[in-house]
């Protein structure tokens, strides 16, 4: 008779030894998880970039010579750090952003970097984008391959969503496409009306490529 009920005991053993083993594995899992979406492989790397909005005169000067400029990463982090300041200006620290710069470029695509708050704490968010234009609706399309929160690969449509809730005016975001309205400018003097718009934007050889088109009309 004991040997009866011993196999019975042997097996709530082991069955417990397995769940305690899964509910390790588990908590090893959220732990490495964790780790890895609060381990930002790009912070500080943009801290010392220059501010310098001269790209928009380098496209103002293009649109009546050509139409078209291009510009490398390193001009294009220029500028997208005079726009941090632009956007941090009138906002409480804990809702500035950090950094937002082109983290590198690859054929028709480009990494782009933001660390930005959610809910109190910074994350770092590494899209990569392959820029275009819609000329149906003279808007900037870039529309998101893939995505990285820390170290962590991320579906790209819910951080684009993510994204979209924190999105300055003008800017949209879709499923997994962020866009904008096509930057111009419209000044007047003499009787005349100048207008400059962007109508194209790509990456070609490395550099991004922007089309512009500037209008003189009487006043």
């Amino acid at each position: 008779m004991q040997g009866k009920y011993a196999l019975p005991r042997r097996r709530k053993k082991k069955g417990a030894a397995i769940a305690l083993t899964v509910v390790l594995v588990l908590l090893a899992l959220v732990c490495a998880g964790l780790l890895m979406l609060f381990h930002d492989p790009n912070e500080g790397r943009f801290d010392k970039v220059k501010a310098d909005g001269s790209l928009a005169q380098k496209v103002l000067a293009a649109s009546f010579a050509g139409g078209e400029t291009s510009f490398s990463a390193e001009e294009a982090n220029g500028f997208l750090a005079y726009a941090v300041q632009r956007y941090n200006k009138d906002r409480p620290a804990e809702k500035q952003l950090h950094a937002l710069a082109v983290a590198g470029v690859s054929g028709q695509n480009a990494d782009v970097y933001v660390r930005a708050p959610v809910r109190g704490k910074y994350f770092g968010v590494l899209l990569n984008v392959t820029p275009g234009f819609d000329a149906a609706k003279s808007r900037l399309v870039f529309r998101v391959n893939s995505a990285r929160v820390g170290s962590l690969p991320a579906p790209a449509g819910p951080v684009v969503s993510e994204i979209g809730k924190r999105l300055p005016q003008g800017f949209s975001a879709e499923g997994d496409t962020i866009s904008c309205a096509a930057p111009g400018v419209t000044a007047s003097a003499a009787g005349l009306t100048g207008t400059v718009k962007v109508t194209g934007l790509q990456l070609r050889q490395g550099r991004f490529a922007v089309s512009s088109r500037a209008e003189l009309k009487a006043a």
